[in-house]
């Protein structure tokens, strides 16, 4: 295979199908959240609270550790 005809594999966007199930954003996906400022920042702070399940607190820390997604927090942060 010739190197300079390899094309780089796209960064895989983070699964963000997992759907809320409480709370102002109830039955919305981690996507839907995210896609504002205001969401992005309850995903943040959701993440280290003590009633969220284990399960779902891995997939928004999951999430949030997607670079693209890293960069739009810290804009909404910086926002504030």
């Amino acid at each position: 295979m010739n190197p300079s005809t390899t094309k780089s594999a796209a960064p895989a966007k983070p699964d963000g199908s997992r759907v809320v199930p409480f709370g102002k954003y109830k039955g919305r996906t981690l996507d839907d959240v995210a896609s504002t400022p205001e969401g992005l920042r309850y995903l943040d702070w959701l993440v280290g609270q003590d009633f969220v399940r284990d399960d779902l607190a891995a997939a928004i820390t999951t999430y949030l550790g997607d670079e693209t997604v890293k960069r739009e927090l810290a804009e909404a942060l910086e926002s504030r």
